[in-house]
């Protein structure tokens, strides 16, 4: 499993920064060490600072409900997963993909988007996180739970 201690100097405390900003519900804050962490990782030529600034700032879009950026950036963030083979981040950020497909109406994407997740957490050996996508998925196209009442969305 990669964490941030995986990350280059330079770009580890943007992005832990920024992930805490997010955290908090400090999107503006957020946005910007996002930002800044893109720009250092591009500098330094790391794709996992690239693909985690991206998804976080794909995740502050989502929160602000502007979903059209946010999937791009998520989009952007599963073309790196993808290009190195990164089960985990690619499971992360179809989970993402799933939320945006979810706020947008197409369930059937979301589904689509959960299973893979899902699979993609399996084979990332991360049993854990695979059952709470699937408990994810469950609630919001099964159980009829709304979207807002599992994430924070912006009037």
């Amino acid at each position: 499993m990669r964490t941030a201690d995986d990350l280059p100097d330079g770009v580890r405390e943007l992005i832990v920064a920024g992930r805490e900003a997010w955290r908090a519900q400090a999107y503006d804050e957020a946005e910007t060490l996002s930002g800044q962490a893109l720009v250092a990782a591009e500098r330094q030529g790391d794709g996992f600072g690239r693909m985690s600034a991206y998804h976080f700032l794909g995740n502050v879009a989502f929160n602000l409900r502007r979903d059209g950026e946010s999937r791009r950036l998520h989009t952007l963030a599963l073309e790196l997963a993808s290009a190195v083979n990164d089960d985990q981040g690619v499971a992360t950020s179809l989970g993402s993909l799933a939320l945006v497909d979810v706020a947008q109406g197409d369930l059937d994407a979301a589904r689509r988007a959960f299973a893979d997740s899902e699979a993609a957490y399996l084979r990332a050996d991360m049993a854990e996180a695979a059952n709470r996508v699937r408990d994810t998925a469950a609630a919001l196209l099964d159980e009829g739970v709304p979207l807002e009442s599992l994430v924070d969305r912006q009037p």
